[in-house]
């Protein structure tokens, strides 16, 4: 979320002016954490403060308008809140407020030993069209000890199988050019050992030709937005 928010920050000063500048502030409000994101961009029209979040809503040239709805999603899901104020060729600001949880039993027993499974060492391969999700699922699969390689398509990755071995995949679903269901076809061919290795990462909508494949192979699925530590949890349950 923040670093969609920062992204599309960056692309509007560069749009507008070439150069400028992003604040990113925290602080703690009662029992909140208050985050501000501001930029000295174009700001957003009157007319579109309030079809900022509707899906599918964008005025870029090459966007798909999910950014900013997504970001909201996973807000909500931790019972937050996002606003925005703007003015047309003053800038935005985006406030987003989370509430500060108390987790019962976080406390370890003196003596307790935590055992965990260690992703330490396994290599996997990251297929998606999406830059920034390809940025965050390889830092923090790396940051876990894994060794990663990425791909922005399904042909690229097909070439990089040839010269490579991988502990596990995790492929888009939905990309241009090859889909995740036809990535899977060849690797069941090409690379059967990685057949059942491969996790599916899927959008909010599925297709009638996505949900006949699901149906028909076992494979685990993970929708974005998703949990890291979900995800951690499902690596190790096809390695």
């Amino acid at each position: 979320m923040l670093l969609n928010l920062i992204n599309n920050a960056q692309e509007a000063i560069s749009e507008f002016h070439g150069v400028g500048r992003i604040w990113v502030k925290t602080r703690v409000v009662k029992d909140q954490i208050e985050i501000t994101i501001s930029d000295d961009g174009p700001g957003i029209a009157s007319e579109n403060i309030s079809k900022i979040f509707n899906p599918f809503f964008t005025t870029k040239e090459k966007g798909i308008g999910l950014g900013l709805t997504t970001s909201l999603d996973t807000i909500k899901e931790h019972r937050g809140t996002m606003r925005v104020r703007s003015e047309w060729g003053k800038g935005s600001t985006f406030i987003i407020t989370l509430p500060i949880i108390k987790v019962e039993g976080e406390e370890k027993k003196e003596g307790e030993k935590s055992v965990k499974k260690s992703l330490k060492g396994k290599k996997g391969l990251v297929i998606d069209d999406e830059p920034s999700f390809l940025y965050l699922v390889s830092e923090y699969l790396e940051r876990e000890g894994c060794e990663i390689m990425t791909a922005t398509d399904a042909k690229t990755a097909l070439t990089i199988l040839e010269d490579r071995d991988f502990d596990f995949v995790i492929c888009d679903i939905r990309m241009p050019e090859m889909s995740g269901i036809e990535f899977y076809r060849i690797i069941n061919e090409k690379k059967p050992s990685l057949k059942d290795r491969t996790i599916f990462s899927t959008g909010d909508t599925l297709g009638d030709t996505t949900r006949a494949f699901f149906e028909l192979v076992t494979n685990p699925q993970v929708e974005k937005p998703f949990n890291f530590d979900e995800l951690k949890e499902v690596i190790k349950s096809v390695l």
